[in-house]
């Protein structure tokens, strides 16, 4: 499909990420090979997650030195 992209992420812990335009798809591997954990694809639910995932990161910041304005 044209014009669209998709993001992935592995963590060390097994977790798998994706972002595929307007949907985050969250997997395990595992020993018994890849479990579907979560499929959301409400925009108001991805958006919390945003907002979210920004408070954490800004707090990390400000622990490291202060947030830049």
């Amino acid at each position: 499909m044209k014009g669209q992209e998709m993001s992935e992420w592995k963590a060390d812990n097994g977790v798998m990420v994706s972002v595929d335009r307007n949907t985050l798809t969250i997997r395990q591997i595992g020993g018994d090979g890849l479990r579907l954990i979560a499929v959301i694809n409400d925009s108001d639910t991805l958006g919390q997650i945003g907002a979210e995932l920004q408070r954490q990161a800004d707090y990390r910041q400000s622990l490291e030195g202060g947030v830049e304005e």
